[in-house]
């Protein structure tokens, strides 16, 4: 999970150690949307 308590998903920006978890997980599982949008370009870059 990379959101705390209270914290507000909308402005959520990833961390460097965010996307290296995204390249290195097995399972990746997110909602989508505009607030999502950095999720692609994460994801094309763990697939390569």
């Amino acid at each position: 999970m990379f959101l705390d308590n209270g914290v507000d998903l909308h402005s959520y920006q990833p961390t460097t150690a965010d996307l290296a978890k995204v390249s290195d997980c097995d399972l990746f599982i997110y909602v989508g949307g505009e607030s999502d949008a950095w999720v692609d370009g994460a994801l094309k870059e763990a697939l390569q």
